[in-house]
């Protein structure tokens, strides 16, 4: 038997002969990569349609998507940072704090976009558009809260790209902000963020009227009044329009 003089010279002696031997561990052919789980894919798609999404999205889709929360519950904020940090090293998507005091937003990069067999074109999001995203998002995981089996969101970037490969005619002027299937009717999603001329909203209610068998508005609060006006002005398509207030939805931190 060996008779070592010390721990650390037994140590040493460990070392050395570890050293020898680690040419000849096989290791995995994918060591060090990311790699996707199910639940990853449902958030980078989800990401994707919407163009992107911020911190508090992603936690409660990931919360929902999570088979450890339960009732109603929300993952921690580490968690959630943890998951979108292995799509950071991956190179799958872009984080940026864009406005101070508020929760940092997540894009798919153009890696990301071609890992995930998507065809969108890179898209950054910019001030201007981030608070209409952001609405957009709310509206989408309120309404997918409330979904039945059967019942699925098409956003206004799937919408897009399914109008450009010719898999959809354009048949209506005016784009909606998502298209939702429910109940087996093709419902059309508007988000109204600002006051539209009364000339150009009639024009968009004529149009949604022709194509859509509903259209469900979600307005903020001083736009609701010109739209319910304008609305009562379409006798035939009373019932067409409902109008909800954001207001309503959520908190107001969450659409201001």
């Amino acid at each position: 038997m060996i008779q070592w003089k010390d721990r650390t010279e037994w140590g040493n002696a460990f070392c050395q002969e570890m050293e020898k031997h680690k040419d000849k561990v096989k290791r995995r052919s994918d060591y060090g990569q990311v790699r996707l789980t199910e639940i990853d894919l449902k958030l980078l798609r989800w990401m994707g349609e919407q163009y992107a999404v911020n911190e508090a999205h992603l936690r409660t889709l990931a919360s929902r998507a999570s088979p450890v929360v339960e009732g109603g519950g929300l993952l921690s904020p580490s968690g959630v940072r943890r998951r979108y940090g292995r799509w950071q090293r991956a190179g799958w998507v872009h984080k940026q704090k864009i406005l101070a005091d508020h929760a940092p937003w997540l894009w798919l990069t153009r890696k990301g976009i071609r890992h995930l067999g998507l065809e969108y074109a890179y898209y950054r999001p910019s001030v201007a558009k981030l608070r209409h995203i952001d609405v957009v998002n709310q509206v989408r995981l309120y309404a997918e809260d409330r979904f039945s089996q059967g019942d699925r969101w098409v956003s206004e970037r799937q919408l897009l790209q399914e109008i450009k490969q010719g898999e959809r005619a354009k048949a209506s002027k005016h784009l909606v902000d998502a298209e939702v299937h429910f109940g087996g009717v093709a419902v059309g999603v508007e988000v109204e963020l600002t006051v539209k001329s009364k000339k150009r909203l009639r024009k968009i209610l004529q149009d949604l009227a022709q194509h859509y068998e509903a259209v469900w508005y979600f307005l903020a609060a001083d736009c609701h009044r010109a739209v319910a006006q304008a609305v009562a002005e379409m006798p035939n398509h009373a019932y067409t329009f409902a109008l909800y207030e954001l207001a309503d939805l959520m908190p107001d931190d969450e659409h201001t």
